[in-house]
C-alpha cells in the first residue's frame, strides 16, 4: 500500500481539536507534554496525529511502500520514519493497538510487541509496546534519542506538567479537556442510599490490611456495594480490587449472589494472558461484572460500563533505596488515581461511583502517587544507576522516572 494513498479520518473527540496546534508544536519543539483529561482520546489519536505529519513530510516520494504490491514488487524504500508507542500494562498496549488499526482501516500500519507476544509487521510504521519492550529497543540502538529528528511526547490526565517541561530543553505543554457523562459519586452507605447517616470504614468496624494477604471487610463491602448497584438497576460494573486474591476471593462470594446465566464476573489482572485479558471486551449479551486490579485504571475502556466501585486501595511498586528492594505493598491509591478510576464510569453514559472509603479520607490523601516512600534523592540514584548500565541517557532516564512518578504516562517516540 503506499503511503501516499493514506487518508486519516478522526473521531469527535476533544484531543482531535487540537490537532492543528499539535503540529505547529512539533515543528517548534522535540518534546511535547500533552495534560489531556479521561476521555480526551489522547491514546489513540495522538499516534494519528504524528502518523499524518510525517506522512505530510514523506508524501512527494512515491517510493514509500509499507508492503508488497499486488503485482510482488517489493517496496524500493522502506518506511522512513517509525512511531513507537508505550504503554505500562499489556492489556492497554493490545487494546490501543486494535483500535488504531480499525480507525486506520488497514493492519500493516500496526504492529503490537509486548513480552512473549508479537503482532505485525517490522515496515509497519506504528509500533505499540509496553516499557520493558522500549527499554529492550533502546539497548538495540543507543544513539536512538541522539537523531536530530527525535520526537517525544509524554501524555497523561495526571502527570504533573510543569515538572517535565522543567527538565526538557526545547519542550512545550499542550491541554486538552476530557469527555466524560455525568458519574454520581458516592461514598458508601451514604444518606442517599440507605436514608441513615454517613458510615465510614473506621464506623463500621472495618480495618485495612496493607501486607497484602487480602482482607475480608473490604471484600465484604465491595461484594454488598455490587449486589446494591445491581439490584437497582442491571447493568455492566468494574470493581477496583487491589491483589489477584482479593479478585478470586470476592469472584467466590459472587457467585452464591449472582445468577451465572444473567451475569458474566470476569477478573481482570496482570498475570492473565493476553487471551484471557480480552474476555472483557466480548459481547455475550450477559450483564458483565469485571473485578480488576489497577491494570483498568487508565487507557482502557470497558464496553459499556456505567457503575464503578473503587475500594479505594491497589499495589504500587516501591523502592527501598537502603535494602535495594523493589516492593509492592498494598497502599491507598491517591487522588489523581481514584478521579481515574471514576472515570471509568462515565466514559459512554452516564454512571455511578461508589467509594468504599469516606469523604474525609479522599480529602487527606496525596494529590498524585508518591514516586517512592524514600527520598527522592535515592530515586534518582537508583535511575541513575540503572540508565547507566543501559547506557541511556536524558531521554530514557525521564522515561524510568515517568513510569514511577505518574500512574500511567503514554509515551510516544517518533524518529525519521
Amino acid at each position: 500500500m503506499l503511503l501516499s494513498d493514506l487518508k486519516i479520518e478522526y473521531p469527535e473527540l476533544p484531543v482531535v481539536e487540537h490537532r492543528e496546534e499539535f503540529f505547529e508544536l512539533l515543528e517548534k519543539h522535540q518534546v511535547i507534554i500533552v495534560k489531556a483529561d479521561t476521555g480526551s482520546g489522547k491514546s489513540t489519536q495522538l499516534p494519528k496525529f504524528l502518523l499524518e505529519w510525517f506522512v505530510g513530510k514523506t508524501r512527494d516520494d512515491s517510493s514509500v511502500i509499507l508492503s508488497e504490491e499486488p503485482s510482488g514488487s517489493k517496496s524500493k524504500d522502506p518506511v522512513k520514519f517509525k512511531i513507537g508507542v508505550t504503554e505500562p500494562r499489556r492489556l492497554a498496549a493490545i487494546s490501543i493497538a486494535d483500535r488504531l488499526c480499525e480507525e486506520l482501516k488497514d493492519e500493516e500500519f500496526v504492529s503490537t510487541k509486548i513480552r512473549f507476544w508479537e503482532q505485525g509487521t517490522n515496515e509497519a510504521p506504528i509500533k505499540v509496546m509496553t516499557d520493558g519492550i522500549l527499554l529492550q529497543e533502546f539497548r538495540k540502538d543507543r544513539l536512538f534519542s541522539r537523531r536530530p529528528n527525535f520526537k517525544l511526547i509524554v501524555a497523561s490526565a495526571t502527570l504533573d506538567a510543569k515538572l517535565f517541561e522543567e527538565f526538557y530543553d526545547n519542550s512545550c505543554v499542550m491541554e486538552a479537556e476530557g469527555r466524560t457523562y455525568p458519574v454520581d459519586v458516592e461514598y458508601y452507605f451514604s444518606d442517599t442510599r440507605t436514608g441513615g447517616a454517613l458510615q465510614t470504614r473506621d464506623e463500621r468496624g472495618f480495618g485495612r490490611d496493607i501486607s497484602g494477604k487480602g482482607d475480608s471487610g473490604l471484600i465484604e463491602e465491595a461484594r454488598d456495594a455490587i449486589l446494591d448497584l445491581e439490584t437497582q438497576h442491571r447493568d455492566h460494573l468494574l470493581c477496583f480490587l487491589p491483589t489477584e486474591r482479593d479478585i478470586q476471593d470476592l469472584m467466590g462470594e459472587l457467585a452464591h449472589e449472582l445468577d451465572a446465566a444473567t451475569f458474566d464476573v470476569l477478573p481482570l489482572y496482570g498475570r492473565m494472558s493476553p487471551d484471557e485479558q480480552r474476555r472483557i471486551f466480548k459481547h455475550t449479551g450477559k450483564t458483565r461484572v469485571v473485578l480488576a486490579t489497577n491494570i483498568a485504571e487508565t487507557s482502557l475502556t470497558i464496553p459499556g460500563i456505567a457503575y464503578v466501585v473503587d475500594t479505594g486501595m491497589a499495589r504500587i511498586s516501591r523502592y527501598n533505596a537502603q535494602a535495594r528492594i523493589q516492593g509492592l505493598p498494598v497502599e491507598e491509591i491517591s487522588k489523581a488515581s481514584a478521579r481515574q478510576r471514576t472515570g471509568r464510569a462515565g466514559r459512554v453514559k452516564p454512571g455511578v461511583c461508589i467509594r468504599l472509603y469516606s469523604p474525609e479520607n479522599f480529602e487527606k490523601r496525596d494529590e498524585f502517587t508518591e514516586c517512592c516512600n524514600s527520598a527522592v534523592s535515592d530515586l534518582n540514584s537508583k535511575t541513575s544507576r540503572s540508565c547507566s548500565r543501559l547506557r541511556i541517557r536524558r531521554s530514557a532516564a525521564l522515561t524510568r522516572r515517568c513510569l514511577n512518578w505518574v500512574r500511567s504516562p503514554l509515551i510516544i517516540l517518533a524518529v525519521t
